[in-house]
Parts: C-alpha cells; structure tokens; sequence
C-alpha cells in the first residue's frame, strides 16, 4: 500500500490536506516519530453499505498503535470540490464543501474523538466541517477544519452534502453527547515522504498522512488527519 509522492494517485488514508502553510501551520505540522503505523486495509465490502463501497478507493489503509488495530480508513475514489471563497488562515481545506462526504472509518476499538469525547467501535462515514467562529468554540483548534463521523447506518442520504445543522445533528449520535463526534484535519508535513503515513505533531497529536484525489484535479493533495489527540487537544 506505500507507494512513494507521485507515483500513483492513492486516495487512502485519516488526515491533512497541504495548502500554502503560515509559519504558524508549520509550527503545528513539525513532525517528529510516530506511534502509529499503517498497513493495507480489508476491502470495504461487507463492512458498508453496497451502495456506498463502489465508490470507496479499495486499497483502505489500517492503522495501528504498537501493532494494535485502531481503525480502517477508506476514502471516496473523488471528492468533489469548489472554489474556496474563505482566506482565512484558520481555514486550510476550504475547497471541501460543508457537509460533504469525504470516505468511512471503521473504528475497532473504542476510542476518542479529539475532544475526548468517548466513540464506541463500529463504521462511520467521514463528512467535512468547520468550527463555528462564536464564542463556544473559542480555543478547540488553531484550525477550523475537520471530519465529522457520522453512524454510517444513520446516515442514509449518501449523494447529498449536508447542511451544517443537519451535519451536527447526525454527527451527535456518535458520542450521544451534545457534541458532534470530531476528527481534525491539520497541515501537511513536509517530512512525510511515503503516504500513507504517520507523523506526531508539536501537540502530541498522532497524525496519518494521505493523498485525497479532487475531481478534476491534476493530481493527489496531501491531507493530515489526527487519529490519537494529545492530551491537550480540543481543550477550550
């Protein structure tokens, strides 16, 4: 499943997608030893809908923590995108609409979310996000991007992007908080040669890099997904 920058567009792998970094994106991104790992995933079928694994990339990527199994990652063979009017710093995946599908994780053990909010194991669709700029979420991430997971059961309009207020609503039944269930996209690392593959932030963050194919696009963009918070992230 490694393959080396440029060699095959792989759409595999949870999560950064690499834009024009600030000197303080970079900061964040700084890579240091993983403690994670990544080997070839089961194919999707049989753990999603029939519907929705013909347009999964079938080489999935696992992740693991000291050989142990944390999820499964597969992401659309395309993510459509638009133009981003946001230029914000804060904002680095603003190509990604809204409540848009991106791919499905199968999580194997229980886990956390990267507010440390409980997720039980089972199959999650993955859509973008963004944190609301309002004083509730003051302080959760230096960036406003992230994948929402979603009960893949509950999530029946697979063609659609959602808007935010329903996106949140399906995202709650994966916590059964009052909290939608978050995993947050950071900059690219620079020192990631092969992807996927995993690096440690400036935060503790274990971080697994990969490539997501844009319709349209020329080739791959590299995106970074937080798998393991450190213990300070999401802290307001």
């Amino acid at each position: 499943m490694n393959r080396k920058r440029g060699v095959l567009p792989l759409s595999t792998a949870i999560l950064v997608l690499a834009v024009l970094m600030t000197p303080g994106a970079a900061t964040r991104a700084s890579a240091a030893p993983a403690n994670l790992t990544v080997q070839p995933a089961p194919r999707a079928a049989g753990a999603v809908p029939a519907a929705l694994a013909g347009n999964l990339d079938p080489q999935g990527a696992q992740i693991l923590s000291g050989g142990s199994p944390l999820c499964d990652l597969w992401l659309l063979k395309s993510v459509p995108t638009v133009k981003s009017t946001d230029s914000s710093p804060d904002i680095l995946y603003g190509n990604l609409q809204i409540g848009e599908l991106v791919g499905v994780m199968q999580i194997l053990a229980p886990a956390q979310d990267f507010r440390h909010q409980k997720v039980p194991a089972g199959v999650y669709t993955l859509r973008y996000g963004q944190i609301p700029q309002d004083g509730n979420h003051m302080g959760v991430s230096q960036y406003r991007d992230f994948l929402l997971l979603c009960p893949v059961g509950a999530d029946t309009k697979l063609d659609t992007t959602l808007g935010f207020d329903d996106l949140v609503a399906l995202s709650r039944k994966t916590a059964g908080t009052g909290h939608p269930a978050v995993m947050s996209l950071i900059p690219a690392s620079s020192s990631v040669k092969t992807v996927p593959g995993a690096f440690s932030d400036d935060s503790g963050d274990q971080v697994v890099q990969f490539d997501l194919t844009e319709q349209g696009a020329a080739s791959p963009v590299p995106v970074a997904l937080v798998i393991v918070p450190g213990a300070q992230s999401g802290e307001q």
